[in-house]
Parts: structure tokens; sequence; C-alpha cells
């Protein structure tokens, strides 16, 4: 993507701030939108945002303000970092400002109810734009203080994932590739709710198996619900799914996580947040997900336990007697899933495996026959060496040979089922000539029969 793009952050928070720095760091012009005019004066005077990261020195190429409507004037690629609950206020407004271009890109890990849709089901319900989903273990300060991290950027459209990646890129934050924008979306708003469930956890001190059990668990409810929403199970095992999990499930940076220590060390759910002073999307997640699995009749104990603890004021030492005391008892799902997507009967049926034999014959003989054809290129040229001209019965077998690789690559690549030489019928293609030469010939001679008729008339 060309430097003299413009490149927009909507959302000045900690993740925004970090993904505006390094867009601006690879030499792109930012400008980055904040809700409040001081804030934006005093990121542009001190050249940090002292609020989110005091400690980050902000590249020279970022310029904030207030305005939307100036932020996004020519804006070639826009991610958003908003909290949820005015994402699609946010889309609203800037629909109207968008070039037909312009790429954008949701950055926020949450999910909206009533009724239940993801962020980038926002975007394309609002806007006709090209649309990504920016997600994994990204624990802003760690990105802010330069230590290695990495990122997925799930997207129909491959122009878009690489400009994401040049745009963001770095020595210390190499971003992957996705197709699963559902997948990648819902891992990144679902590992939230288990944030602060280990952290709560850990609060009341179960110890590391526990942990493990409760990792697990996670993942196996998490991938469980998005598998119904039709995503990719395989993607949870992924980045923006294992990796975030685990990264967010055992950080103190995480504002989830610390959400559910302090709500295991005895605060109220409201005293939680003012505590940690930021926007932890897992609440809202918590409430949606809880909601849409009653719905789906999605089997989430843990999500289950939360609400109530949360909610319903039931002891954070019910967390794990829930767990224990849950029937479910399977461990691994995933084979169960590939297993359910597959049909046996499609894959027994006889003619598929006689196509397969077929196939690696014909393969042989291909490259047997590239063999031959090399051979008779230099007998052919001995004789032009020598006559000046190629010899007609060799020029003649290689047009026999040039029909066969055409078929015989045809075939393999399921372009026709019509088997090659000795399969093939030579004399289809001659009896459909032949009888589009004989339609033509009785038209004709209708026509002559006609006009002999009129003529007969005078």
């Amino acid at each position: 993507m060309d430097r003299s793009k413009k490149v927009v952050v909507l959302g000045g928070g900690s993740f925004g701030t970090v993904l505006a720095n390094l867009a601006a760091s690879n030499g792109y012009q930012v400008t980055l939108w904040v809700r409040d005019s001081e804030h934006a004066l005093r990121i542009n005077s001190e050249g940090a945002n002292t609020t989110y990261h005091p400690e980050l020195k902000l590249s020279e190429n970022i310029q904030a303000s207030d305005s939307l409507e100036d932020v996004m004037e020519n804006a070639s690629i826009v991610f958003i970092a908003t909290p949820s609950i005015v994402f699609e206020q946010i889309i609203k407004r800037i629909r109207h400002t968008l070039k037909d271009d312009t790429y954008v890109i949701s950055c926020t890990k949450g999910i909206l109810g009533n009724p239940f849709r993801s962020l980038s089901e926002v975007i394309i319900s609002n806007i006709n734009n090209t649309v990504g989903v920016l997600s994994g273990p990204n624990l802003a300060k760690e990105i802010a203080d330069n230590k290695v991290a990495g990122s997925v950027i799930a997207s129909s459209d491959n122009d878009l994932i690489d400009s994401v990646k040049t745009i963001l890129s770095s020595d210390t934050f190499k971003i992957y590739s996705s197709d699963d924008l559902q997948g990648v979306e819902l891992a990144g708003a679902l590992k939230n709710i288990y944030a602060i469930i280990c952290g709560l956890a850990e609060a009341i001190d179960v110890g590391e198996n526990a942990i493990g059990l409760i990792l697990t668990r996670s993942m196996a409810e998490m991938s469980r619900f998005a598998v119904a929403k039709g995503a990719n199970p395989i993607t949870f095992l992924g980045l923006a799914g294992m990796g975030d999990l685990v990264a967010t499930c055992t950080s103190k940076l995480s504002r989830n996580y610390q959400l559910g220590y302090n709500l295991g060390k005895g605060m109220s759910i409201d005293e939680a947040k003012k505590d940690i002073g930021q926007v932890a999307e897992g609440t809202r997640t918590l409430e949606v997900i809880k909601n849409e699995s009653f719905e789906l009749n999605i089997k989430m104990p843990l999500v289950e336990s939360l609400y109530n603890i949360i909610y319903e004021k039931l002891k954070p030492s019910t967390l794990i007697s829930d767990l224990v005391n849950n029937p479910h008892e399977v461990d691994v799902e995933f084979k169960y899933w590939v297993m359910n997507t597959i049909k046996k009967e499609e894959i027994l049926k006889p003619n598929k495996w006689i196509r397969l034999i077929f196939m690696v014959l014909y393969a042989f003989a291909f490259n047997f026959a590239v063999s031959i054809c090399i051979g008779l290129s230099l007998v052919q040229f001995l004789f032009f060496l020598f006559t000046g001209k190629a010899n007609p019965s060799i020029a003649n077998f290689n047009s026999y040979m040039i029909e066969f690789y055409n078929d015989t690559l045809a075939f393999l690549l399921f372009e026709t089922e019509e088997k090659p030489f000795p399969f093939k019928d030579e004399n289809i293609e001659n009896d459909i000539i032949d009888a589009e030469v004989d339609e033509v010939e009785d038209i004709a001679l209708n026509d002559n029969s006609k006009d002999f008729q009129e003529d007969s008339k005078y």
C-alpha cells in the first residue's frame, strides 16, 4: 500500500493508540480520532497519549482530532477500536463519508445483542465497503513496549489482508491471515468472558490444575458456540483462539482478568469496573452470549456460572463446584465436528475411487509422454538442421501428443469427466460436426425447394 494513503484509527484508547503508532512508525500519515477535544490537544502537544500510555512516545506522523468528519476525509483504510457500545453509532456516522474503495477493519472485541450481531455484521449491514477483523493476543501495554506479539487479520479480500500486513507489521509485531472472519471475531469476543472467570479463579486460589481445567473447558465452550454460528472450529486452535485465550486469561495486564480478580476478592461488579478505570468488554459479551446460548440450546456451564455470580449474587466459590458437578464429560470435541461435516456416503461411492485410479494412471502416462516429446523435439531439430524443414510425420504425431496433453490435463484438473485416449471417443466430435453439416444442408435444400415452388407459379 502506498504510504501516501491516509490511515485512520477511530478510538484513542489503549489499543487504538498502539495501532496508530504502529502504522505511523511505518511511514504512514495517521489520523487518530478521540471523542474529547482536550484529549486531542494533549496528544498533539505532548506527543503522547498520557491517559493510556504515558511512557510511549508517539510518532510525528500521528495527528489527533475530535472531528469525525475531518478525520474521515480521504481515508484509505479505517481501523475501528471504539467500545462496542458505541460501535454501531460510529458506523452510522461515517458511512456517508467513506469512499467506495476504503477498507474498514473492526478491532473491537465485542458482540451486540437484541438481535445478536457480530461487529463485522454491523459494518456490513450499514456500508458496502470491504470489511476485515483484526484480533489476537494483543495486550496493548506489551505492544507499546515493543515486546513480540502477533495478530490475525481475517477477510475474504486478499488485497485488504496484504494492506493491513504492510501497514501494521514490524520487527516485533507479526500479522497472520485468515478467511474465517466469523471465527476470528467470535474468538476475540468470547475469550473476554473466560478471562473474567480465570481472574476470579485466581483470586479464590483454586490452584494451577484448576486453571488448566478452566482454560480447556473455556476453549470447548467457545468453539461449541462458534460452530453453531457457522465458524470453523479449527480457527480456535490458532492465534485468535487459543493464543488470545491463554494470553488474556493468564495476564494481570488484561482488563477482563483484573475485573474477575476484583470480583473474586469480594467487590461488586460496579466496584470492580470503577477500580479498573477502563472498559472491560467481557461483561457486555457475557449477557449477550448467555441469552443467545439459551436460545440455541448450547451448553455453556462456565458462562452460566459467571452470570449467576455477577447478576444473581452467588458466591465466587460456586464457579468450581458448578464446573466439577457439570455432567458434560466429553474432552475434545473437534473430531466430532469434523466427522459430522463429512458425508460418509459420498466418500464410499465406487465411481470416485475408480476416478482416482485413472487419475494416477494418466499422471504417470503424462510424465512418460513428456519424456517422449523431449526426445522427438531433438530429432525434429536434427531434421530441421540438415533439411531446413520439419519432418511431417513427426509433426503429425506431435499434434496427437498435444491433444493428449490437453485432454489429460482437463481430466486431472476436473475440467471434464471424459477420459483421454484410449477411452476418448474420437468419433463424437466428428459426429457432431457431421450432424451440423447435415442440418445446414437440409435447411438449404428446403430453401431451394421453396424458391423452385415460388418460381413455378409464374
